[in-house]
């Protein structure tokens, strides 16, 4: 270890010749660091920091020692950030980060469970973010963050958190951002944020908080985004968002809400209420929200939507969204969303939706400038004209019950994006989709339907081709797949009346052909029975002859003439000789 003067000697005098003598090389750093390893092994790496202008440390998969013995080589070293993950750290010493202070500090993954005091609060004044997420951590206590006056960012999800203590981040009075997601964290003591009058973010997904009293986030003045999604909630004391006169988001989605009263914030934009235990619109109260755009109450228990349900939202003239997908809507009222008329998006998807009319009224049209409508996985049979207002650019109506749609259903509506698939379908008005042409819509499924096709009659397998890759079917589409047919019978209807006169000719030169072919078979049968009766019968006889009869039925047969001399008598009493005998 006796080079490691000298390296720190040519560390500093690297450091002194650059311009800002803050701002350090990293392969000045890089030599120091392997100067001081052991065994080859360099448990950090320098990386340079753009936004600080300076050089970063990282430090991975190494144990205490190794990264205390490593980071003690940058004594006096003005460093930006410094990363140390994956390594094992259960306690982080005091002295640590004594004499290195950086900007920016962040231990994750590194089984951290306790934090001696004095361990990060010295680096003081000149912490700006600290990350402590993924450890082993289970409280936060106020000497962990004292003197530390200028953090504005503070990550400590991941751990077993089960409370915080009030005053925790009393010398934190900068801190602008405080995330806590996926602890254990069930009670937060009144006051605890009081001091925090900078902060505009406080995360606390996925934790085990029941209930939310008055003073929970007193002091939060300067709060817009609250998430408090994920947790156990039952019950709220709703004067705890009262003095938020920031707050633009507010997420208390997934939790055991059924009531809701919230009022009088200005400047509220987002409002998550979806994943909880709301049965029905009459427990929601929402008055003075005249900044709300979007508003979610997707997946609760709702089952209708009444007359004077939205009424309070009348003065909330910003709100584009409404979504109450996945409930048991199954009745919607005539009037229901006369008070909510600029309505661009509305999400009725996953509900028990069987008609868009209610006692002759359609109940959309008062939706003068919606633009997007979500009707999928409910149990509509049919769609009429004029219930869908005429704004409507995106209509999602698939896996319905549909069986009809009126031929003007979508007169006057320029849509460009249309799933009609997954329904029991038969056939399409062919004046249907009038109100747009094929080459300017974006999508369009009509698949899995129980299409019927006529051939020579269909019109539809013709306007898909025209559409192109705007057909994103993703079932089956039956027989409009073929198409030929059609462009075969309209396309081509001269040719085929042409060819129908054609074939009556044809038919007729072969009915003639035929009869002259019968006529002589007929003819050539009657010569040939006439000839038989003319024929002379042949008697055979019964007996048979042999070849020598027949030969002497032929004069001068010469099969009958020898050439030896006619037999001469032998004299009585000569002896008939023998040929070749003496």
């Amino acid at each position: 270890m006796s080079t490691i003067p000298l390296l720190l000697a040519v560390l500093v005098a690297t450091a002194a010749a650059v311009t800002d003598a803050s701002i350090v090389r990293c392969d000045a750093v890089e030599a120091a660091f392997r100067a001081a390893a052991e065994n080859d092994s360099e448990p950090c790496s320098c990386f340079d920091d753009d936004e600080a202008q300076g050089v970063g440390l990282e430090c991975a998969a190494s144990s205490l020692p190794t990264i205390f013995a490593t980071l003690r080589v940058l004594n006096e070293t003005s460093v930006s950030k410094i990363r140390i993950r994956d390594s094992l750290l259960n306690i982080l010493p005091a002295d640590i980060f004594t004499n290195l202070k950086p900007r920016s500090l962040s231990i994750e993954r590194c089984s951290l469970s306790v934090l001696r005091e004095e361990s990060i609060n010295v680096v003081g004044s000149r912490l700006r973010k600290l990350s402590l997420r993924n450890n082993r951590l289970k409280n936060l206590e106020k000497y962990m963050f004292q003197g530390l006056t200028r953090l504005q960012k503070l990550d400590v999800s991941g751990n077993k958190l089960t409370s915080i203590a009030a005053n925790t981040f009393e010398d934190c009075k900068d801190l602008t951002e405080i995330v806590l997601n996926n602890n254990e964290i069930a009670v937060i003591e009144p006051g605890t944020f009081a001091n925090l009058t900078s902060l505009k973010t406080l995360s606390l997904i996925g934790n085990k908080i029941t209930s939310i009293s008055k003073d929970t986030f007193a002091g939060l003045e300067s709060l817009e985004v609250l998430q408090l999604q994920g947790n156990e909630i039952v019950s709220i004391d709703w004067a705890a968002f009262a003095g938020m006169s920031r707050l633009k988001t507010l997420n208390l989605g997934t939790n055991h809400i059924a009531n809701v009263e919230l009022r009088g914030l200005d400047n509220l934009q987002k409002l998550f209420l979806n994943n909880n235990s709301i049965n029905s619109l009459k427990s929601v109260s929402l008055r003075d929200l005249p900044a709300l755009s979007i508003l979610s109450f997707d997946r609760n228990q709702i089952t209708s939507i009444g007359d004077v349900d939205l009424f309070g939202l009348s003065r909330s003239t910003r709100l584009e969204s409404i979504a109450l997908a996945s409930n048991n809507i199954s009745h919607i009222s005539p009037r229901a969303f006369q008070s909510v008329q600029n309505l661009q998006s509305l999400s009725l998807q996953n509900n028990h939706i069987t008609d868009l009319s209610t006692n002759g009224t359609a109940y959309l049209m008062p939706l003068k400038k919606l633009t997007t409508l979500q009707l999928s996985a409910n149990q509509l049979v049919t769609i009429r004209a004029d219930e869908l207002p005429k704004s409507v650019v995106t209509l999602a109506a698939d896996h319905n019950q549909i069986a009809h749609i009126d031929g003007r259903a979508f007169e006057g509506i320029s849509l460009k994006r249309l799933y009609l698939n997954n329904n029991k379908l038969k056939f399409l008005n062919q004046h249907t989709f009038d109100s747009f042409a094929p080459e300017t819509i974006d999508a369009i499924d009509v698949s899995s339907n129980n299409w019927q096709c006529v051939c020579g009659k269909e019109w539809l397998p013709g306007w898909l081709e025209k559409a192109g890759d705007s057909d994103v079917a993703d079932g089956y589409l039956g027989c409009l797949a073929i198409w030929k047919c059609a462009v075969d019978s309209t396309a081509q209807g001269d040719e085929l009346k042409e060819d129908e006169s054609r074939s009556v000719w044809v038919t007729a030169i072969a009915a003639t052909l035929a009869l002259v072919s019968l006529l002589i078979l007929v003819a050539i049968a009657v010569l040939y029975i006439k000839d038989g009766y003319q024929r002379p019968t042949i008697i055979r006889p019964l007996h048979r002859r042999i070849d020598s009869d027949l030969h002497k039925l032929i004069d001068n047969d010469p099969l009958i003439q020898t050439d030896v001399e006619p037999s001469r008598k032998t004299p009585a009493g000569d002896k008939k000789k023998v040929r070749f005998e003496t």
